[in-house]
């Protein structure tokens, strides 16, 4: 009973904005949080980890990805992903596949610089 005003405090205190009487936009805004299914939300932080050092890679190689996607054609990047990721992922852990399409092993840092190019 007392999740909803909880939760509206915390959105309160750190985003300013207020879900009072609105529990489907507060505390039920996510089907996971009713449901249990606690366990989706770290596997989500993990792809994004992933999506951001294949993405760093994939502009690597393709240094104008980003005006491309801009424009809609995503052609290239589809490419790269099927000869680095798609093709192979069957092949190998996602260790040794993140290892041969971006020549390192998980890496946090790729993810903090979307997160501070995006946000900050």
């Amino acid at each position: 009973d007392d999740l909803p005003e909880v939760w509206d405090n915390f959105m309160r205190k750190y985003l300013g904005l207020s879900t009072k009487g609105n529990d489907k936009n507060g505390v039920m805004q996510d089907v996971h949080w009713p449901s249990g299914s606690f366990g989706y939300f770290p596997a989500y932080t993990f792809g994004a980890l992933i999506a951001a050092q294949l993405f760093s890679a994939a502009k690597k190689a393709i240094p104008d990805i980003n005006d491309q996607i801009k424009s809609g054609d995503f052609q290239s990047l589809l490419i790269w992903l099927r000869e680095n990721v798609h093709q192979k992922a069957k092949l190998f852990s996602y260790q040794e596949l993140l290892c041969q399409a971006t020549g390192e092993e998980l890496n946090p840092q790729y993810y903090l610089a979307h997160i501070r190019q995006r946000y900050l």
